[in-house]
């Protein structure tokens, strides 16, 4: 795990809505951490419930495509 991706996660588990978002895209790219669609879609669902736009149009792409349902 990088040092970014473990700074993202101290932010997302204070529901900072972008830090969310950056966190779902690094589990689903694998970037910075082991690749995880679960916990991808899991992390743009809240980062959607937070308030991010863009997590709402992922939220939806996960649906559409089955990505991490």
């Amino acid at each position: 795990m990088t040092k970014g991706t473990e700074l993202l996660r101290q932010a997302a588990a204070e529901n900072v809505p972008s830090a969310l978002y950056d966190l779902a895209v690094s589990y689903e790219k694998g970037i910075g951490t082991k690749k995880n669609t679960r916990k991808a879609y899991e992390l743009y669902l809240r980062a959607a419930i937070w308030g991010d736009k863009q997590s709402y149009h992922e939220v939806g792409r996960c649906l559409f495509y089955g990505i991490g349902v």
